[in-house]
């Protein structure tokens, strides 16, 4: 998979277990690189979900993994190869995590656990949750740092049995230069740009709840001029196409199927409002913290960690309940006819947004880098 590490003093690095190369990954892992010595495993190489053709992965040390088993046996090996170092592991959802986890614990090695906001309210097998809780709770034990993203994700470690002096916020990070918004103070003497990211699956996402909502505000405000655009592919193109066409909002809601990076960047920053109603538990999405770095008055729901984490409603954003197309037609109006307060949210959105640079997560790795030399 990837060479074996020098022995020594001087040898100490962080060895990251992530799921996949993403954009928002890449740029964090790129930045940590430039100052600490950084290696990336990653589980796969691409997701049928998420079929990026922009190559990631790039512009630091890394590797994928090289299962055999079920396990990559080279992955399992390194808290014996490597014992000085810090390791990173993203989750705890892959045979191999379960085990490197276990060794790490058992060797009483250095190790930080990152996770995404979990879903306390899964459903489980009593058995299976049993182990799972039993299981984290001892890795959670023998952690250097527990990292969640945002305050929606560390309460639900602490409700998790997490010690709370170990929780650290450590959410994605935006490159916050690249994502800059794009038009002077986004001026609107066009129609309302509005904009949606993310695979296009209704049950997980809620482009549908837009659309309906927008058809609301449609039938009330006629007068309003507005236009909706969705971003992303997934299984539920043709159903929305569907409603789209049964609602008359032909005109209005335009369909851009899979968009790379770069050009995703471009819709951002042509747009006003993104919309992002996800009907269920969306742990912490990433087009949430996106949309306010490019200026964007973002309306989200309740079920969303980054928008829980980010938005205080009215402020720098809106919050609507999860899967109520009702309450988001009543707020889109408000700022739809404002123009003024349309800037004025999305001016607030990028303020915020700048309070979390990329500086900020590399100092947190190299606190927890130089306390492994202290040990």
């Amino acid at each position: 998979m990837l060479s074996k590490p020098n022995r020594g003093a001087d040898s100490r690095r962080i060895h990251w277990f992530c799921w996949q190369p993403t954009p928002y990954n890449d740029f964090l892992f790129r930045r940590i690189a430039q100052e600490v010595p950084l290696v990336v495993h990653f589980r796969e190489r691409v997701l049928p979900s998420h079929p990026w053709k922009t190559p990631l992965g790039e512009g630091y040390p890394a590797g994928f993994y090289r299962k055999r088993f079920g396990l990559d046996w080279s992955v399992i090996g390194l808290p014996f190869q490597d014992p000085s170092s810090l390791y990173v592991v993203a989750g705890w959802d892959h045979p191999t995590a379960w085990v490197l986890l276990s060794l790490l614990r058992l060797l009483q090695r250095r190790y930080a656990i990152w996770t995404d906001t979990p879903h306390l309210a899964a459903t489980r097998h009593p058995f299976k949750a049993a182990a799972r809780k039993a299981a984290l709770r001892w890795w959670f034990q023998g952690a250097l740092a527990l990292m969640g993203t945002g305050r929606p994700g560390l309460r639900a470690l602490e409700e998790m049995g997490a010690p709370v002096d170990k929780l650290i916020d450590f959410p994605f990070w935006v490159d916050l230069d690249a994502y800059r918004p794009g038009r002077e103070l986004h001026g609107t003497d066009g129609p309302v740009q509005l904009l949606s990211v993310g695979r296009v699956d209704n049950s997980v996402k809620g482009h549908d709840i837009a659309i309906r909502a927008l058809a609301q505000v449609r039938r009330e405000c006629p007068a309003l001029k507005w236009r909706y655009e969705i971003a992303g592919s997934g299984p539920d193109i043709g159903r929305l196409q569907a409603l789209v066409k049964s609602l008359g909002l032909e005109d209005r809601v335009h369909f851009l199927g899979w968009v790379e990076p770069q050009d995703l960047i471009l819709a951002y920053q042509r747009s006003h409002v993104l919309l992002h109603p996800s009907p269920v538990h969306d742990p912490f999405p990433n087009a949430i913290l996106e949309g306010m770095a490019a200026g964007l008055c973002v309306f989200a729901s309740d079920a969303c960690g980054a928008a829980l984490d980010r938005i205080e409603h009215g402020v720098n954003g809106f919050l609507h309940r999860a899967g109520d197309a009702d309450e988001l037609a009543a707020q889109l109006p408000s700022v739809l006819r404002e123009p003024g307060k349309l800037i004025e949210v999305g001016r607030r959105a990028r303020a915020t947004a700048e309070e979390w640079p990329v500086e900020r997560g590399l100092a947190t790795i190299k606190r927890l880098l130089a306390s492994c030399a202290e040990s």
